[in-house]
């Protein structure tokens, strides 16, 4: 029926439809029945009047607006725009990355497969999200509603989110404690932080507790890493030796068993509140950090830290042990002793804002510390504190001291030095998250837990320990005298029975499960690919000799890797040349030509246009970075291609035809194996059908004719499963700048670095990169990826370029550092975040010299700095000049001035 719909008019429709049999539909019967079918293309539609529209859009990226009446909107194929507008609507995403927008009223949002985003704003009724299909999801509060008005619980295995505490105006997601991909990624508040989903897991947990605690973050029997959040936070180490930082906030801290580490903030004295840190049972060190603290050591034998302008500190000693506290950069004669009461009062540089009080002291017994320790002096024993005990200040505390007692010898002098901060040092403790973590251990003796999720763990040089608790965890070593550890009650038996070799590299099942093991990479090749112990929190322990005798192998002694080693310049190289042997030769930046000539070498293009020819013998090919060129000549041997290093690359083949290798293709697991008929020679393409930085873009031949990477795919069946591959990074550093470096890997990572300086390529997917200590380079890749910055961590560079940038939501979070200590500068084309007081920075590489560069936010102290209003900042700061030396003198007035600016940017 020709113009039905055409606004405003009704002339052209029928009022009445009468049937055979007597049935009757009227108008508004006919339109409610009416579905409106999209094509393949991107559409867009808007909603018919009030009624109850049904629309199916197809493929194609389209945009759907459903206004008044209870709407049922399909997106089906593509990334879609679905607004419900008012009345109880319906909408479901499908396949791709869809907003959906339920709008007024109590709606139903299934996003489906891939990344979607389900945005709630004020007045938007009681809605309800099916995530089910999985992807990086998230829920998207607007127009001013912040964290502070909403209210997480638990609902059976539901999460509830509520605005203002109205069940009227809130958001339910189904089945999101049962994780897996019911459960959303991240919730996004109005002008916030995002919040993560272990994030919004520890603020439910905290409703079960006393206290008022914003999260609760709990540990495990095993020892393990843990952070706080900017507010009021309750950690538990619970057993094991644990590590806990409270970071921002008046935070209550409580290690349990084990000898812990307690941090009332960051690890560096920057961003801490009032806080409450219980060591428990075991030898514990405490540490308040900035604010006024109560530290209580418990049983055991611990060490209680204070540094000039940390605050008022009370310490209850009544667990007992031998106790000290130990002062960081303040010498003896710096400190005051005094008797208050029962209570030892030791202030620095008189100041009674700076004090240390050891309550019940003069008691005895338990109550008593055993030793002070200044910075770079004697310790100082009971008896000769009791000595040197004066009237407080205020003319307070007056009590007789006593006899001081026999001061007896007081030792060797000592040096306090730091707390043992892990991760701040060359041996590191890291421990990663519930998710699938990479934890880089560079140089030192390093302890790698990577906890729950599918983890992968890399020491580095030195003597290195890997704990093992769940999941699917991969473990690559390089050198040292290492050991596995299996906890949280994993015993031998359950191990030793699942014991597996798959090709060079050893698999450990805990009872026979592949759901739960270690896989030791290239165990089989010995060297320094070798875990010396095995060994089991509950007893017993498995050495490598043992393990390579029960395959009936012996332990293979390797031979020196290298005869000779040329390393290219920083700039373009001629020419590096092997010799007859086994050579190592590196092109590091620049377009290089790199020659094998005979023996096993291994050449490496680094950054750059790169030709690699290995020349005779079984060489490993490594092109690197750039658009490289791997040449392989008849009577080559047995090459093998590390293309990870992504960009549009080539394989050339001399004196060896089209036919020769056209008839000898080959996929082995995911390698692309090209045998050369008529002999030996073929070349392996390691990952090949992983796609994406894997891929060799085209083989060609001298002879003629070439195979591209499309009709490689075809053959097989198989289509490209990445075909955009990395984006085209430029001005990357020499990598010989770097102790640690991890090349990209697809997937969701969370990627932790060592105190060494690293290079981490985040690769395809929405990671979360920190440095750690060490001046960093960070390349997130494609993905909505997270840089996390804290004070201490030193001058990281960050290169945020994307193939998808408009896709993308990239955040560079900065922790424990309030915005007004942040110094936003142009330098060139990148923009330079400084850490004033502090030689601390951030670098965003080429921010100015293109979008695609450019983060979404960078968030500091529950503020958020958007994209948009970062020059703002810039250009206020510029008027008053460059920290010098990490320091800039305002005037009063000009600090107002600027503190005005950073107030209406950041929100």
């Amino acid at each position: 029926m020709q113009n039905w719909f055409q606004e405003p008019t009704d002339h052209f429709k029928l009022e009445h439809f009468l049937f055979a049999d007597g049935g009757s539909l009227s108008q508004a019967d006919v339109e409610n029945r009416v579905v409106w079918y999209g094509t393949a293309e991107a559409d867009s539609f808007i909603g018919y009047r009030e009624l109850d529209d049904h629309i199916r859009l197809g493929d194609g990226d389209d945009l759907a607006w459903g206004r008044a009446g209870n709407d049922q909107i399909h997106g089906e194929g593509g990334d879609d725009y679905l607004e419900g507008e008012t009345g109880n609507d319906s909408l479901y995403g499908g396949s791709g990355d869809d907003q959906l927008d339920g709008g007024t009223g109590d709606d139903f949002l299934v996003g489906g497969t891939g990344d979607d985003k389900y945005v709630h704003a004020p007045g938007d009724g009681a809605d309800t999200i099916d995530n089910s299909g999985g992807g990086y999801d998230g829920v998207f509060f607007t127009d001013g509603i912040g964290q502070d008005r909403l209210t997480f619980s638990r609902d059976g295995d539901d999460l509830l989110i509520l605005v203002d505490d109205d069940a009227a105006q809130s958001v339910r997601v189904l089945g999101h404690f049962l994780g897996g991909d019911k459960a959303i990624s991240y919730v996004q508040p109005s002008g916030g932080y995002l919040l993560s989903a272990e994030r919004i897991g520890h603020i439910v947990a905290a409703q079960g507790v006393e206290g008022d605690f914003e999260a609760l973050i709990e540990g495990t029997a095993a020892g393990e890493q843990l952070a706080g959040y900017d507010g009021r936070d309750l950690l538990r180490g619970l057993a094991g030796n644990d590590t806990l930082f409270g970071m921002g906030g008046d935070d209550q801290i409580e290690g349990g068993d084990g000898n812990d580490y307690l941090s009332g903030g960051n690890g560096q004295h920057n961003g801490s509140g009032n806080d409450l840190l219980i060591g428990g049972g075991g030898n514990d060190v405490l540490v308040g950090e900035d604010g006024d603290d109560t530290l209580v050591g418990g049983a055991g034998d611990d060490a209680y830290y204070y540094r000039a302008g940390g605050g008022v500190d009370v310490i209850d000693n009544s667990g007992g042990g031998f106790d000290g506290v130990f002062f960081l950069d303040v010498a003896q004669n710096r400190l005051g002793f005094h008797r208050d009461g029962d209570d030892l009062v030791i202030l620095v540089d008189g100041d009674l804002g700076q004090q240390v009080r050891v309550t019940g002291h003069f008691l005895g017994s338990d109550y008593a510390i055993d030793y002070v320790q200044p910075e770079g002096g004697y310790y100082l024993t009971t008896a000769q504190i009791a000595s040197l005990l004066t009237p407080l200040p205020d003319g307070s505390g007056g009590e007789d001291p006593g006899d001081p007692g026999d001061p007896g010898d007081p030792g060797e002098p000592t040096d306090p030095g730091e707390p043992p901060a892990p991760g701040l040092g060359g041996d590191d403790l890291l421990t990663g998250t519930a998710g699938n973590d990479i934890l880089l251990g560079g140089a030192g003796n390093d302890t790698l837990n990577g906890a729950a999720g599918n983890d992968t763990l890399i020491g580095g040089v030195g003597d290195d320990t890997y704990v093992y608790t769940a999941g699917q965890d991969v473990l690559e070593e390089i050198g040292g005298d290492d050991t596995l550890v299996f906890a949280n009650g994993i015993t031998f038996n359950q191990v030793a029975s699942g014991l597996m070799k798959s090709g060079n590299d050893l698999i450990l099942r805990v009872n026979g499960s592949s759901a739960n093991q270690v896989t030791l990479k290239d165990f089989f090749l010995g060297g320094d690919n070798l875990v010396e112990t095995i060994a089991f929190e509950t007893g017993g322990q498995i050495t490598a000799a043992q393990i390579f005798g029960a395959f009936g192998l012996a332990v293979p002694t390797p031979a020196a890797p290298f005869d000779d080693t040329v390393q290219g310049s920083t700039g373009d190289d001629g020419a590096l040349d092997g010799t007859a042997g086994n050579d190592l030769l590196q092109g590091f930046n620049g377009d290089d030509a790199l020659f094998g000539d005979a023996g096993a070498d291994r050449l490496e293009g680094g950054n750059g246009n790169d030709t690699l020819d290995g020349g005779a013998g079984n060489d490993t090919l490594v092109g690197g970075r750039g658009d490289d060129t791997y040449v392989f000549s008849a009577g080559g041997g047995q090459d093998v291609i590390d293309n990870s290093g992504g960009g549009a690359d080539t394989l050339h083949f001399e004196g060896i035809s089209f036919n020769q290798v056209a008839s000898g293709l080959m996929k082995s697991g995911n390698d692309l194996v090209l045998n050369v008929s008529g002999g030996s020679d073929k070349v392996t393409i390691r990952n090949w059908f992983l796609g994406g930085d894997y891929v060799v873009d085209t083989i060609t031949f001298a002879s003629g004719g070439q195979i591209t990477a499309d009709q490689l795919f075809g053959a097989f069946g198989l289509g490209n499963p990445d075909p955009a591959g990395s984006p085209a990074y430029q001005n990357l550093p020499d990598e010989r700048a770097f102790g640690t470096l991890l090349a990209g890997r697809a997937g969701d990572q969370i990627i932790l670095g060592s105190s060494d300086a690293d290079l981490i390529d985040g690769g395809a997917g929405n990671d979360t990169l920190r440095g750690n200590a060490g001046n960093d380079y960070l390349i997130g890749g494609d993905g909505s990826d997270t840089y996390v910055f804290a004070a201490g961590d030193g001058q990281d560079v960050i290169n945020n370029l994307s193939n998808t940038p408009a896709a993308d939501t990239d955040v560079l979070s900065i922790e424990g550092i309030v915005r007004e200590d942040l110094w936003l500068s142009r330098q060139g084309d990148d923009l330079v975040i400084d850490v004033t007081g502090s030689e601390d920075s951030v670098t965003l590489q080429d921010w100015y010299a293109s979008p695609a560069q450019q983060l979404d936010a960078i968030q500091a102290g529950g503020s958020a700095l958007y994209a948009s209003q970062v020059d703002n900042l810039v250009n206020a700061m510029a008027a008053f000049g460059a920290p010098a030396g990490g320091e800039i003198e305002l005037t009063p007035v000009q600090r107002d001035q600027l503190n005005a600016v950073i107030a209406a940017n950041w929100q």
